[in-house]
């Protein structure tokens, strides 16, 4: 990612819209899914600039941050988070067997991560049994577009191909589903739009909103979770996966 995206990310990630409905979506799985809260070990890979893990960690029991860059590590340090590791996601300096809950938001699909099944099996093999894995990350390749440049993407997955890579790891899957599916087509748009009219400079479609719209956008996003606690979604821009170790 770009370190003026990891700093937007940083300035924008408590109270932007998006970033916000993104945890609300990870806390709703978390009730659903999670026999035990708070955890009493859990491990935030790719921890970027520290939002759910400060929220999350709030609630009690040991947290990990692992992240590899070093300006990410340091805006988490800024937000007073501590357990933080640098280390990639393929190669997690802790012991098998040690997490009860594991989180690996928007990961797998970065340039820097050279072998996304790799880092699932480790993903697993820091799982202890019976604890759950919340995965998400950006959906359908013809997406791509500048913001993906601006926030390095090396790919974009259908949920059926990364459902397939998380069993392939070891996991059974609890949940799987498309998500930001109500905005599917105002998103699509908007990203085909920047593709054929990019502009002068790469740039994630993270900027600031009208407050009006962002309280449009915030609604319903919270339907969308309405929805999602009763069914799963057939297409959207993001795949969440709840997957446990068995």
């Amino acid at each position: 990612m770009e370190p003026d995206e990891y700093r937007r990310m940083f300035d924008l990630e408590d109270r932007y819209w998006w970033f916000l409905a993104r945890r609300e979506l990870v806390r709703m799985l978390i009730e659903e899914h999670v026999a035990r809260w708070p955890p009493s070990f859990a491990v935030d890979v790719g921890c970027g600039t520290g939002g759910p893990l400060a929220a999350f960690s709030a609630a009690g029991g040991k947290w990990v941050g692992i992240e590899q860059s070093p300006l990410a590590l340091a805006l988490c340090r800024k937000r007073g988070l501590s357990g933080l590791v640098r280390a990639s996601a393929d190669n997690v300096p802790l012991k098998s067997g040690c997490a009860d809950l594991l989180l690996c938001l928007d990961v797998l699909y970065h340039r820097n991560v050279k072998d996304d099944r790799g880092v699932l099996s480790e993903c697993f093999r820091v799982m202890a049994p019976q604890g759950t894995a919340i995965i998400t990350d950006s959906a359908l390749n013809w997406l791509r577009g500048p913001h993906d440049e601006a926030v390095h993407t090396r790919q974009r997955y259908r949920l059926g191909e990364i459902a397939s890579m998380i069993e392939g790891a070891g996991f059974e899957i609890v949940k799987r589903t498309y998500a930001n599916s109500l905005l599917f087509v105002p998103t699509v748009t908007h990203r085909l739009a920047r593709r054929f009219f990019p502009g002068t400079e790469a740039r994630s479609d993270i900027v600031d909103v009208p407050r009006a719209l962002e309280r449009i956008l915030s609604a319903i996003q919270a339907g969308e979770r309405w929805l999602l606690r009763r069914m799963s979604l057939p297409i959207g821009t993001t795949v969440v996966i709840v997957a446990r170790k068995s």
